[in-house]
């Protein structure tokens, strides 16, 4: 069974190496480097032809004109194979074109094809192939979210340096490759989302518990993955360093708050590197014996939770010396306005003094009723003087 299936396989290489000798060359299509990626994702699951590999490598390097033609030709292969093994190659092959960090390579951005629900469909083995299916879709997901991390981080960097986008027509303005702190917050957490997109990248099947039963091809696959987690740790516990530096001596809260939610996040992938080391240390993965020393990062955790706390304590005593002079205020303009209030009030009470007489005609006889014109003096009398008027005689007196 298995000579008939490799005898298949060939045979399917063959007719596809044969289709491109019809082809012509043109500015999306070049039937020399179709044929480099034919050989290089060849069904051939015991062996990875690291020869044709650095042909295709080559072709990145000589030319970034070339990258249409590979993208296409890489493309056009993957969409159309059904096996797990030319598409696990075909990913292979992907991971080491970003690794030749070609300005060109910049420009892909998300991968042309999609495997994020890859499933082979030649192999009967279930039991064994449903895991390469998930390892292949994870490993697929990684490098979609490096071609774009790649890409975006291009964009950053050019828009830093005054540089036209990729794409545009325009020259360049003179600036600073300075960044800001935010900005460096922002890559590092990106970087760690690739590292944690890489720990989730690891074939599950029950053969796993028997090395010698996984394909040879998976291990080479891991091998390629164990070294990307290395460089891309290292980038990280740099970038760390630097961030850390910046932060310790002038930061915000915003960028405190965010480095202590990556300090946290690196706390926890150690745990996951460590349990990924020993996976492919069972798994008799080569690359293993070169792994870095991970590095505790409880103590500036502890720095960082101690600015965050001192930075709200800040606040709080900020808060509160604002209250406190609105408060202030608020009393101030009280006494104000009662101050005010009282000034209107001595305003309007005041003492009018003048020579003029004021003369008021017929004001009581239109008032009272019972005075007649004659009388009309009498209102004028003190009471007690009409009291003394009005008494009456004394009739009963003994002299």
């Amino acid at each position: 069974m298995k000579l008939s299936k490799r005898a298949s396989g060939m045979f399917k290489d063959q007719y596809s190496l044969w289709l491109t000798t019809l082809s012509r060359k043109t500015e999306h299509r070049n039937p020399e480097i179709e044929a480099a990626v034919i050989k290089a994702t060849n069904h051939d699951e015991f062996s990875v032809d690291y020869r044709d590999l650095e042909r295709v490598f080559a072709y990145v390097r000589v030319s970034h004109a070339n990258i249409k033609p590979l993208v296409w030709a890489i493309t056009a292969r993957m969409e159309k194979t059904q096996s797990w093994v030319v598409a696990l190659k075909g990913l292979m092959l992907m991971h080491g074109i970003f690794c030749c960090k070609v300005p060109a390579v910049q420009r892909i951005g998300r991968l042309p094809f999609d495997f994020s629900t890859f499933k082979d469909r030649n192999s009967r083995n279930n039991e064994v192939i449903w895991g390469y299916n998930e390892f292949i879709r994870a490993y697929y997901s990684f490098l979609d979210q490096k071609s774009h991390f790649i890409f975006l981080h291009a964009q950053e960097k050019r828009r830093s340096m005054k540089l036209p986008k990729i794409g545009e027509n325009r020259k360049p303005i003179p600036s600073s490759n300075a960044t800001t702190l935010m900005q460096d917050l922002v890559s590092l957490k990106s970087m760690q989302g690739l590292l944690e997109s890489l720990l989730q990248t690891r074939p599950e099947t029950y053969s796993l518990h028997f090395p010698k039963k996984v394909s040879p091809l998976i291990l080479e696959a891991l091998d390629c993955i164990v070294i990307e987690i290395f460089d891309i740790y290292s980038r990280i516990r740099r970038a760390t360093s630097m961030v850390l530096t910046k932060i310790y001596e002038s930061a915000g809260t915003a960028e405190v708050t965010l480095a202590l939610k990556i300090m946290r996040t690196a706390e926890s992938q150690q745990e996951q590197l460590s349990s990924y080391f020993n996976f492919c240390k069972s798994m008799g993965v080569l690359n293993f014996k070169n792994s870095p020393t991970l590095k505790p990062v409880s103590e500036d955790i502890r720095k960082l939770e101690h600015m965050l706390a001192k930075f709200d304590l800040d606040q709080k005593m900020s808060m509160s010396l604002v209250v406190a002079d609105q408060e202030n205020d608020r009393v101030t303009s009280e006494w104000q306005v009662f101050d005010d209030s009282e000034d209107i009030t001595r305003s309007h009470l005041k003492t009018i003094i003048t020579s003029e007489w004021q003369v008021f005609d017929d004001d009581y006889s239109s008032t009272n009723p019972f005075l007649s014109s004659g009388q009309a003096f009498l209102a004028l009398e003190p009471p007690q003087s009409r009291k003394v008027a009005d008494e009456l005689p004394d009739l009963i007196s003994f002299d």
